[in-house]
């Protein structure tokens, strides 16, 4: 949540183990990487935080060939339904490399911006060995590239 805001951390670095010290590094990392974006792109929320337990929004370059987007889940349900969040201000003839964690794939933007992209989970049946797991006040990032 925070990469969307003013990123940063209020902890004691003194107290954190060794991989939580890296964990706190790579994410610094990632933030530097896509600062740009996040400070200067344009914001879209594209489910309100306050109609539900689920929300997301993303950031989309001038360009529109780079998007972060952020998905948010407030309390976990078993057996959930399958989820599409549908994005913005893409081009809808590029396609798109769509990374959310292990998994990648592509589409052109009109799908993901009529269809949605897809950000289902365990919750939702989907049991494969690279599928995210399912947990209370869970958070996930998608980066999508133009090709």
């Amino acid at each position: 949540t925070a990469y969307f805001g003013t990123f940063g951390y209020e902890l004691d670095l003194g107290k954190l183990s060794q991989s939580e010290i890296n964990e706190v590094k790579s994410q610094i990392s990632f933030f530097k990487q896509y600062r740009e974006l996040i400070q200067k792109g344009t914001f879209y929320r594209l489910i309100s935080p306050f109609e539900s337990n689920f929300t997301a929004w993303s950031v989309v370059s001038d360009d529109r060939k780079t998007i972060l987007a952020g998905v948010y889940r407030v309390l976990s349900e078993a057996n959930g339904p399958y989820r599409r969040i549908k994005l913005h201000g893409l081009d809808e003839n590029s396609r798109y490399r769509v990374e959310g964690g292990k998994s990648v794939y592509y589409a052109y933007g009109d799908e993901l911006m009529n269809y949605g992209m897809m950000t289902s989970d365990y919750s939702a049946g989907e049991v494969k060995d690279d599928s995210p797991r399912c947990h209370d006040f869970e958070s996930r990032i998608f980066i999508l590239r133009a090709e």
